[in-house]
């Protein structure tokens, strides 16, 4: 088991790519998370079997039909446990 963490850069944020994430993660049994950066790329934390994993980046770097990923920063990080697979949507308070 391990946890990665990927920065996706490209045509990926008003397109539906968080949920298309999110929607990979489930089908592949994936924990973790997702969330919009300032800068325009996306943040993915994703934890799961290195396999499975290997997998799910295969899929996220084709995008859904509406993205464009033109580039992928994958490190792995410490193991972390997380319940499920869900958005992080910013919240102003």
């Amino acid at each position: 088991m391990k946890t990665l963490r990927i920065i996706v850069s490209g045509r990926v944020q008003g397109v539906g790519f968080r949920y298309y994430t999110q929607i990979t993660a489930e089908k592949f049994q994936l924990t973790g998370w997702v969330k919009n950066n300032d800068d325009g790329t996306v943040l993915i934390m994703v934890s799961g079997d290195e396999k499975i994993l290997q997998y799910f980046v295969q899929e996220i770097e084709s995008g859904n039909q509406y993205a464009y990923v033109s580039n992928m920063n994958i490190e792995e990080t410490t193991y972390q446990t997380y319940e499920n697979f869900e958005i992080l949507l910013d919240r102003y308070f």
